[in-house]
Formats: structure tokens, C-alpha cells, sequence
């Protein structure tokens, strides 16, 4: 007999496919089993190895040993009468065919599961998303929003991979004619939420929904994609991608394609291609940097922002040609600046970000995130008209951005174009309806304007996405019409259900002339109420515990000349509120000064008799009072006020607390006085008419207190009667 006569019939060939075949279905089931239990990512290669260096024993052991009725012996013990492979092979066959049918199903299996990976994000699920949806139905696909994809991987460090890749998608598809995607703040929102996808598409008010997850394993990833459609949640498009990481800029090619060849016929717009320019400029690897930097930024806190701030320092370093790595380094440079000025000071800040800027727009003209971050520079130096024309610009590039929109927002508020604020930040609702800033600004500015109704409706939603942000600003809009005793209790309900608002409540107590509330509540306002309370000891010992606590100059100083007013030493505020004064220009951390303290300089000198460094002060505070935005208007009127009592005239000082009281001012009592000032005005008799009206507008409001407080009403029950005294009484 041949020598492959003799493997048949010792059925080492049955053996071989057998073995092939189970090894395959072995490795499939790994695949899948491996990461849901938890296991190390080398267990799929171990398995592999383990399966190729067992394939030769496999066809050693079927060669040199068979199996007879009395068990396993080797081949040359075994008699030809003895022999039964013939009868071996066949059950060798019935297996092989049973192996079959297991990696046809195994197969199928996977191509579901894989499928429907990313649905552990949106599908199958609602509760606390549910309330998002809004009114109206779908008819065309034109409107799409693309999920975080789903960290598929052990290593759940990886998760900034799917945030990453969802927003560059969104970001290229943004870019498509005709085509609405959702913003990036909103759509993040649904990330490790329960929601179906019919949730996310009506609370975004879109037609599709793209969802996905990516798995990795050392230098390879699995992306799995699929875009659905609202209406019937059927599946338009789906897809699998098992590539090298170095590929990762033509899977996000192939994936906005897909999309916009599959939504193309219902767009009003021509056949387009989406491609992505990157990996022009800067390799996979640098890119993943990228990705990891921008996540960093988007955490939000002072330590994740300088985190992100040093990432893309090192980025530009490794891909110096790459336009968007300089763009959000500025941008990441004076976000520090905001949130931690210990760390970044604008004397460095500013420059590095003015520096940055500069170098992404030298590379790409047209990248719109360099112009945010300049516009942001710019509006940070109150050059507001430069600073509108840089949002404009960014704008104009892409029409999605919604930061640069807010930024614009921002921008005609500070030069009194309140009515073109509100329609920017509308229009950015229309994009990313959830964004907390967009909800903000909106409820807001609204309220300013007097639309109550449009401004509660934007609360409401805020309350959904930022439960923290709308209970401040549930009190605030109260505050802002000069509703000061619903303001206060308001206030009182929230820090009950929230400790951490008690500044707030404390601040509105103080400003109200009720101290020993203040006291009552552990806060950074019970130092003052204690010197104006008369308790000086206390007061003195109270604001060296502040300053033990904290480096930062402005809190420094603002904690000891306010203390020093309350206790009558108007010479040792004085000279605290001058050192800031002349430090003011100087960019040092902390130096800038806020309009309460640049009132309280020039009245602290007023009181000292140095005329000559008040008529200095008071021209440069007129300056700005030129520039100050009326749209909060008793902002406005309170620092005009005092600017014109600075400069001698007291009629138009007059004017302007006329309109105050008018309004329903209550006064500013945080000194103890019915103003901050009282030595601008007394001995002007015209002003006791001011006083009294002061007065009796506290009165007012400290009777209404009581009564809301006797009460027991809740917020729902104050906000209703609130709108209902409004409507009755527009007055």
C-alpha cells in the first residue's frame, strides 16, 4: 500500500480536518467569550499558538495509534482482522460534518453579535432619557447622530479610542451639504445612558443614528458600525472593519462614505466624497495622542485640562505640520488659564496661546478651531468687536461647531446685542439641543429680556442634562427680575437638597442685610457678616482661616478688603484695593480686577480724601462704563451709578438709582449699610428719597419672605405663582 494509502486508511487526513475545524471554532468562540469574562488580551493568540503547535501531535498521535474495541493501541500492535478504522472514519466523518454545522452557526452567531455590539449603548432600554423626546415625526433622511462608539476592550483606558473615532466622524460628516448632524456635547450625552434609539433621535430631532463599537488588541482593531433609522429602528447600513491601527484614517473614510452614499438620495445636495486630511500631516500613532489629549480636555477639570494642555505640547513637537494639534493647544492654554491660573498665569498663558494660534493658522488658514481659541484671546482682552469677527469666521468654516457659536453669544451680550445672543444660541440648540452652556445662556438671557416662559422651558430641559447648574439658576432668574425674597427661598430649598449651593444662598442672605443667617451657615461669606455683626475677633480670626487656605491673590484680597470695609478700616482696605489696582495691567495671576472691586477702589479713596488718585480711577472706570453690555441691566445701572458719583456728577448718579428702585432694588447691604458706599452719597439730601425707596422695597420683599417661608410651598409651586403674578402684573 502507497504511503498516502496508508494516512487514509489510518484516517490521519480525518483527523487533520477534524482538528482544523474544531481548532476554528475554538478560536471563534475565544474571540467572542475571551473579553466578556475578562480575560488578558493575549488569551486569543495563546489559543492560536496552542492550537498550531498541537496540529502536528494531533496527526503524529492519529498515525501511530488506533482506536479498537478493546481501547487505544498502537498501530503495528493492531491485526488487519482486528482493525476497525473503516468504522473510525465514518464516525470521523460524522463529526467533521457535526463540526461544520457548529462553525455555521458560530459564524452566523458572531455576524449577529457582532452586529448589534454597539447596541448596549441605545437600544433595548429608556427611563431616564425618556423625557428628552420632543414633538414631531420623521420623514427624510437628512439628520443624523453618531453615538460614542463602545470600548469593546479589556483595557477600558481605551475608551478615548470610540470617543475619538465618534467624533471625528462627526466632524467629517458635519461637512457634508445638506447633511444635519448632531453636536458632539448632545450626542456624548446618551454615553452609558439608558436609551433606546428612538430617544436619542427624538431628543435630537434626527432621522438616523449611528452607533458602533471598537474593540482593540494590541496594534489591531475591530470596528463594528451600523447606521439605523429612527422610524423603524431597521438597519440602513452595517458594517465590519478588522484592520491594523495604521489604518484608521481610511476606516473613518470608509464609514462617512457609507453614510453619505447611503443618505445621498434623500440629501438636497450633489454626490459627494468625505475624506479626511489627516494622515497628510500625521501618523496613526500621533493621531491616537490626539484623540487621548482631546479626551483629557473634555473631562473638564483643572487637572485633566493641563494634562491635555502637556499632551498636545508633546503633539506639536512629534507632528509639528498637523494644524488642529496647534489649534487646541491654544485653546487648551487659556481654558487653563480660566480654570487654574496657579498653573497657567496669562503672562504665560496668553502668549503661548497667541504663539499656538498663530502656528495652526500659518499651517491651515481655514482651521476653524484656531479661530475659537483666538476669538477667545481676543475676548478675554474686551476687545469684543475683533473678538466676533474670529466666532464669524469659525462659523463660517463650520457651521456645527457649537462652541464658537456660544463664543459669539458671549461676544454680542458684551456689546448690548442681547436680541442677535439669543438667536445665535437658538441656532446652536437647533444642532445640540442638550448642551448645558446652549440651556444656560438661553434660560438666562431669556429671562433678562423677559420672556419667562421661554427661559423656564430652557431651565427645564437644563434640569435634565445639569441637575447641579439648573438649581442655581432656578434662584438666579429671581434674582435677576429683583424678586429677591423668592430668590432667597428658592435658594434655601435648593441648599437643602443640595449643601453645596450654600454660597449661593449665603450671598443672597448678605446682599439682603440678613447676617445672622449668614452666620448660621458655614460659608466664604461668614467673615464679613461677623465684622459687620460687630463680633471683630471673630471676624479677624475667621479671615486669617481664609487666607491660610488659600494662595490665590484675587481670593486674597477680596477676602481681606471686604473684611476690613465691614469693620470701618477703610485705610487698610484701601491700601489692599490699591496694590490690586496698580497690579491690575500686569498679567499676574489673579491681577484682573471684577466691577464690585473696581467701584470699591475708587469709593475707598473718595473716603481717604486722595482726590487725585479717585479723579484717576474714576476716568478709567467712565472708560469702561462705556463699554459695559446693558443687558444685565441692574449691573449696568449700579456700576454707572457709582462711576458717576466717582466723578462728581450726582444727578446723573441720581438718575441711574432712580431707575434702580424703580426696578425693585432692595439694596446692596452686604456692609450693613442700604448701600456698599454710604460716605458717596450722604451728604447729598436729594439721596434720602433713594434711601427711603430702598427701604420700603426691602420691607416688601422681607414680608414676602416670611410668607413664602410659612408656606411650605414647593419650587414648582413658587415658580407657578411667580409666572402667574407676572402675567397679571407685568409691572
Amino acid at each position: 500500500m502507497s504511503f498516502f494509502g496508508e494516512l487514509r486508511r489510518r484516517n490521519v487526513f480525518r483527523v487533520g480536518v477534524a482538528y482544523l475545524v474544531l481548532g476554528w471554532v475554538v478560536v471563534q468562540i475565544t474571540d467572542v467569550v475571551a473579553p466578556a469574562l475578562g480575560l488578558p488580551e493575549f488569551t486569543l493568540k495563546l489559543v492560536i499558538w496552542l492550537g498550531v503547535i498541537g496540529f502536528p501531535f494531533a496527526l503524529l498521535l492519529a498515525w501511530a495509534f488506533e482506536l479498537t474495541p478493546e481501547g487505544v493501541k498502537r498501530t503495528r500492535e493492531v491485526t488487519p482482522a482486528e482493525s476497525i478504522t473503516r468504522q473510525t472514519g465514518h464516525k470521523l466523518n460524522y463529526l467533521i460534518i457535526g463540526l461544520m454545522a457548529v462553525a455555521i452557526v458560530v459564524l452566523l452567531g458572531e455576524r449577529i453579535l457582532s452586529g448589534n455590539e454597539s447596541e448596549i449603548a441605545a437600544d433595548g432600554q429608556s427611563g431616564e432619557t425618556a423625557d428628552l423626546a420632543s414633538e414631531g415625526t420623521v420623514s427624510e433622511l437628512d439628520s443624523i447622530a453618531i453615538l460614542p462608539f463602545v470600548n469593546m476592550s479589556e483595557d477600558k483606558e481605551n475608551e478615548y479610542f470610540g470617543d475619538g473615532l465618534a467624533e471625528e466622524l462627526l466632524n467629517l460628516l458635519a461637512k457634508v451639504e445638506g447633511l444635519r448632524v448632531a453636536a458632539r456635547t448632545s450626542t456624548f450625552y446618551f454615553k452609558d445612558k439608558d436609551a433606546t434609539i428612538a430617544d436619542v433621535a427624538q431628543a435630537l430631532n434626527v432621522d438616523t443614528v449611528l452607533e458602533g463599537s471598537v474593540r482593540r488588541s494590541g496594534d489591531t482593531i475591530r470596528v463594528v458600525a451600523q447606521l439605523i433609522r429612527a422610524d423603524d429602528s431597521t438597519h440602513i447600513w452595517s458594517e465590519r472593519y478588522d484592520r491594523p491601527l495604521t489604518d484608521i484614517f481610511q476606516v473613518q473614510d470608509d464609514i462617512a462614505n457609507q453614510i453619505v452614499a447611503a443618505l445621498t438620495p434623500h440629501l438636497d445636495a450633489k454626490p459627494q466624497t468625505v475624506v479626511t486630511t489627516a494622515s497628510d500631516d500625521i501618523s496613526p500613532a500621533q493621531f491616537e495622542r490626539f484623540m487621548v489629549a482631546r479626551q483629557k480636555y473634555w473631562e473638564g477639570t483643572r487637572e485633566s485640562r493641563a494634562e491635555a494642555r502637556d499632551e498636545f505640547l508633546l503633539l506639536t513637537k512629534a507632528a509639528p505640520g498637523y494644524a488642529p494639534g496647534w489649534a487646541w493647544l491654544g485653546r487648551s492654554w487659556l481654558s487653563l488659564e480660566n480654570r487654574a491660573p496657579d498653573l497657567a498665569p496669562a503672562t504665560i498663558a496668553r502668549p503661548a496661546a497667541a504663539k499656538a494660534i498663530e502656528m495652526a493658522l500659518e499651517l491651515d488658514p481655514d482651521e476653524p478651531m484656531a479661530y475659537v481659541a483666538r476669538g477667545w484671546l481676543e475676548f478675554e482682552r474686551e476687545d469684543y468687536e475683533t473678538a466676533l469677527a474670529s466666532f464669524d469666521r469659525a462659523i463660517s468654516l463650520d457651521p456645527a461647531l457649537v462652541d464658537a457659536h456660544i463664543w459669539r453669544q458671549s461676544a454680542l451680550v458684551a456689546l448690548g446685542r442681547a436680541d442677535e445672543g439669543i438667536a445665535t444660541l437658538e441656532y446652536a440648540r437647533s444642532i445640540d439641543p442638550l448642551h448645558p452652556s446652549v440651556l444656560y445662556g438661553l434660560a438666562h438671557l431669556r429671562n433678562l429680556e423677559g420672556e419667562l416662559a421661554e427661559a423656564y422651558e430652557a431651565l427645564d430641559r437644563l434640569y435634565m442634562v445639569n441637575p447641579a447648574g439648573a438649581r442655581w439658576l432656578e434662584s438666579h432668574l429671581y434674582a435677576d427680575r429683583r424678586d429677591t425674597a423668592r430668590a432667597i427661598y428658592v435658594a434655601e430649598l435648593m441648599y437643602a437638597e443640595d449643601p453645596s449651593l450654600v454660597d449661593q444662598l449665603t450671598d443672597l442672605l448678605q446682599e439682603f442685610g440678613l447676617h445672622e443667617e449668614v452666620v448660621g451657615l458655614e460659608s466664604e461669606n461668614t467673615t464679613v457678616s461677623l465684622a459687620v455683626l460687630g463680633r471683630e475677633e471673630e471676624a479677624l480670626e475667621a479671615m486669617g482661616a481664609r487666607l491660610a487656605e488659600t494662595e490665590d491673590p484675587a481670593e486674597r484680597a477680596d477676602t481681606e478688603w471686604t473684611t476690613y470695609v465691614a469693620l470701618a478700616d477703610i485705610e487698610r482696605a484701601r491700601d489692599v484695593l490699591w496694590a490690586r489696582w496698580l497690579e491690575r495691567d500686569s498679567n499676574a495671576p489673579g491681577a484682573e480686577l471684577g466691577y464690585v472691586e473696581r467701584m470699591a477702589v475708587g469709593a475707598v479713596l473718595q473716603a481717604t480724601g486722595e482726590s487725585d488718585r479717585v479723579s484717576q480711577v474714576a476716568t478709567e472706570l467712565a472708560e469702561e462704563a462705556a463699554n459695559l453690555s446693558p443687558s444685565h441691566q441692574g449691573g449696568f445701572l449700579l456700576f454707572n451709578a457709582y462711576v458717576a458719583l466717582l466723578n462728581g456728577d450726582s444727578d446723573a448718579a441720581l438718575d441711574f438709582f432712580g431707575e434702580l428702585v424703580e426696578g425693585g432694588y432692595t439694596g446692596s447691604w452686604e456692609f450693613g449699610t442700604p448701600v456698599m458706599f454710604p460716605w458717596l452719597i450722604e451728604d447729598d439730601p436729594r439721596f434720602e428719597t433713594i434711601l427711603e425707596a430702598i427701604l420700603a422695597n426691602r420691607d416688601r420683599q422681607l414680608a414676602e419672605l416670611e410668607r413664602l417661608r410659612a408656606s411650605g410651598m414647593s419650587v414648582a409651586e413658587v415658580r407657578k405663582e411667580s409666572l402667574s403674578s407676572e402675567t397679571a402684573d407685568p409691572t
